[in-house]
This record gives structure tokens, sequence and C-alpha cells, in this order.
């Protein structure tokens, strides 16, 4: 089993080899950038210039955005412009999922994409009651907790919810309502939306102002980090990745 692992990891350096040198190959004909946001291998923008399709780039220019606007095409996510260049993944903006509606959400099923703990975060905003939320695995086993956070008045926000959950994000394959019911029943019985946050983010700007999240700009999408490559996994029931 072991070997088996080992030739399908060579083959798969052999594999980033091959395209990393038809890259350089052309290399000076591919855009590097659009918008505010720098484009780098695997991801790129234009034949030639992207791992596979799912790392192709769009860059979508219109008269309010004349420099562009980059999106990653397969998974239709617009990236980031306050995440740097990464060579394990990239700033996307992801949407929040509203907990009122369970149809949203997005499916990474079949992407070389996942979300791990060392790099992002759940969030649950909008909630109405303070309380202890530990995370469970689909085996039941408690995985870790959330910090409880006042972001408002609660006297003068009964009606909004005052508080947020930040937990740990957990192991799945999608970003959809079902994420909250697997975490605690607590959250999306009392809480109003939830979001996947890129840490670096949540330190220098939700950490500063937990009401950042209810600013417009941020109500729809906020900043999560998409990782690719090989996941270090303890082999639980499932797997438990970071």
């Amino acid at each position: 089993m072991a070997v088996n692992h080992l030739h399908l990891l060579l083959l798969q350096i052999i594999i980033l080899l091959v395209w990393a040198i038809k890259f350089k190959a052309s290399e000076a004909s591919c855009q590097t950038s659009c918008g505010k946001v720098q484009i780098n291998y695997p991801f790129g923008i234009g034949a030639g210039c992207f791992f596979n399709e799912w790392f192709e780039i769009t860059c979508n220019i219109s008269s309010s955005t004349p420099s562009g606007q980059p999106f990653l095409t397969k998974m239709k996510l617009k990236l980031a412009e306050d995440t740097a260049a990464m060579s394990f993944g990239i700033g996307v903006e992801m949407p929040a999922i509203s907990l009122k509606n369970p149809s949203t959400g997005i499916n990474r099923t079949g992407s070389p994409f996942f979300f791990t703990n060392k790099h992002n975060s759940f969030i649950a905003t909008g909630c109405k009651k303070y309380a202890k939320i530990d995370i469970t695995d689909e085996s039941g086993s408690t995985t870790g907790g959330c910090l409880t956070i006042s972001a408002c008045d609660p006297l003068k926000g009964k009606k909004e919810g005052c508080y947020d959950f930040i937990c740990p994000v957990p192991s799945n394959t999608t970003f959809d309502y079902g994420i909250v019911s697997k975490l605690n029943s607590t959250i999306s019985q009392y809480c109003k939306t939830a979001f996947i946050l890129d840490q670096n983010w949540v330190m220098t700007n939700y950490v500063n102002d937990p009401t950042v999240l209810r600013k417009t700009e941020y109500q729809k999408a906020a900043p999560a980090i998409l990782e690719y490559g090989t996941r270090q996994c303890i082999q639980n029931s499932p797997p438990v990745c970071n």
C-alpha cells in the first residue's frame, strides 16, 4: 500500500514538472496580473498558462473594472484583492451562507481544492445567544471548541443578534448549509450568517473590529484561502486534515 502511494506521489511530481517546463516555455506571453491581483502558476490566464481547468483564471474587464476583475473560472469565485500570492493556494471571495436559506454555498466536490484549520477559520455571525459550542465530526468525536465574541451592544441589538462564533474548520467536501448543521444545531438555530475566512484576514480585520462582517461590502462574501496539493491527514474516520 505504501509503495503504491509512493508511486502515485512520484507520478504527480513528474506531471507537475512536465507542466512547469511547458509553462516556462510560454511564460513570457502569459498575463501575470488582473486588476490588483498577482497571478502565479499553477494558476493562469489564457491557454498554456495554467495547470488544468481548475486553475484557469478569467480576467473580466468592464467599464467599472477597466484594469480587470479576476475569477477562478470553473469555481466561479472572485479572487480576493487583499490576500498575498501563495505557493499552497489562492485567496478567493467566499460567498457567505445564509442560515435562513439552506440552498446557499459552494460545492468543491471533484476539485483539487480544500480548506484547513491552518489557514482558515469558520465564523457564524448574528447569533442571538451566548453559548459554548463544541465542534464534532461525523463520528461524534469532539474536534475543537468555538470562541464566542460579542460584536455589538446586546441591549441594543437583540433583534439582529450580537454574538459571533469563531470555530475550527471541520473536515468536509462542501461549504453549504450542511456544514453548519454538522458543527452544532445551536449555530443554525440561533445565528444569521456563516463564513469560512482567511485566518490572516481574521487577525488583521475582524479581531480589530468584530463589526466588520456586518458592513455592506462583506455581507455577501469575504476572503478565504482555497488550498491545493498534498494534505497531511490524521487517519480518523473521516480524516482530519491540516
